[in-house]
């Protein structure tokens, strides 16, 4: 975690306010870096993997698009990249999670009026 929206210091779409251990900075494409005792360090023993995730002072390339905003919140606008690694080790198209998201939705639409709308049984 990088930013936090709190009760106090919040800002509707906005990931927060940076948190006090984590530095960020945003490279001449809009990209996102972040550095701090709790961002991923690297790859272990892997230094072409780590070339790739780390800029030449050692700031992590989040692969985000974001704004700063004049009070500090951060903004997350845009992936540099159109695919998303997911918990697993499956690499999706942003444009495909969109279309399974809505299909979620209809779904869970679905779902509910069938049953709000089923009589039970007397």
């Amino acid at each position: 975690m990088i930013a936090l929206n709190t009760p106090k210091h919040h800002r509707m779409g906005s990931a927060g306010m940076p948190l006090p251990n984590v530095e960020l900075k945003l490279a001449e494409d809009g990209e996102l870096l972040v550095k701090g005792p709790s961002i991923f360090a690297g790859y272990w023993q892997k230094p072409a993997a780590n070339a790739e995730c780390f800029d030449e002072q050692g700031w992590f390339k989040t692969g985000d698009i974001a704004q700063l905003d004049a009070d500090g919140f951060l903004f997350i606008t845009d992936r540099k990249k159109e695919l998303l690694k997911t918990s697993g080790v499956s690499w999706w198209r942003r444009s495909r999670l969109r279309t399974s998201s809505r299909t979620l939705c209809w779904w869970r639409r679905l779902r509910w009026w069938a049953t709000s709308t089923s009589s039970s049984p007397r």
